[in-house]
């Protein structure tokens, strides 16, 4: 028998993947226990108050998120109409209307959808904070 053939030997304190320990009750932690770690004291802060720090820097960011998707959005349906009009103005200035339908069938579903999407973005741009 070679050596490859010859498992190590175990030590006899590891446990086997599949054993179950029995606990003690004294050893068993409640809920509450488990999900409240003490950290000690935090130094530095003074009077700050983080939760309104917090809430303004949360405020802040969705005000950024807000105008950026109505912008992107503003600009896309922008270009996408630019663009349509003047693809259909120079298909229809070489004589190609039947290609021009089709692209024009193509953006009669494009743009309800970004006028939507669009919209959307606009309207919670504007109204946002307001209750």
């Amino acid at each position: 028998m070679s050596h490859l053939d010859q498992r190590p030997e175990e030590p006899d304190d590891i446990l086997d993947g599949g054993a179950v320990q029995d606990l003690a009750a004294s050893e068993v932690r409640s809920e509450t226990e488990l999900t409240t770690l003490n950290a000690g004291a935090v130094k530095g802060l003074g009077d700050r108050d983080l939760t309104v720090r917090t809430a303004n820097h949360i405020r802040i960011q969705h005000s950024w998120t807000a105008i950026i998707l109505a912008f992107t959005f503003i600009l896309i349906l922008a270009a996408s109409t630019w663009w349509h009009y003047h693809t259909v103005l120079l298909l229809y200035s070489q004589s190609k209307a039947d290609v021009a339908q089709q692209l024009s069938s193509i953006f009669d579903k494009w743009f309800p959808v970004m006028t939507g999407f669009t919209g959307s973005a606009v309207t919670y741009f504007l109204t946002k904070e307001r209750a």
